[in-house]
């Protein structure tokens, strides 16, 4: 619908904190074009922020409701790209890279975006 679109899971902690994660598998060839990852990120984010203003006050589900609310109402945004590539000895992405370019992008949302993998998920940075 118009090209909106939203992240994968929203996610809401004890300490306040409202979770935006997306997840992209590289390991499937219908994956988002590398080069244009941070873009589709920072768009998918911003689109999911825009939507919960008004699923806040107009939603006819309770529970849509009460997470738009506790969205909305988070201390602090964290965004969180998970990534996975194919298990050979060249990656798609340059996990470094596409954090560094999603810092810039989203640092008036979240000036530390994490980028992860299986790998790396435990250490999350």
């Amino acid at each position: 619908m118009n090209g909106i679109k939203a992240v994968d899971i929203l996610a809401f902690s004890p300490s306040q904190t409202a979770f935006l994660i997306e997840v992209k598998d590289y390991r499937h060839p219908d994956t988002v074009i590398p080069s244009q990852l941070p873009e589709a990120v920072f768009n998918k984010v911003l689109h999911t922020l825009a939507a919960l203003l008004p699923a806040a006050i107009h939603a006819n589900n309770a529970e849509e409701k009460k997470i738009s609310c506790q969205i909305l109402g988070a201390t602090k945004i964290q965004v969180v790209l998970h990534v996975e590539q194919p298990r050979s000895h060249s990656y798609v992405v340059d996990l470094a890279d596409l954090k560094q370019k999603l810092k810039r992008m989203l640092r008036a949302i979240d000036p530390h975006p994490k980028v992860v993998c299986m790998k790396n998920l435990q250490k999350m940075d």
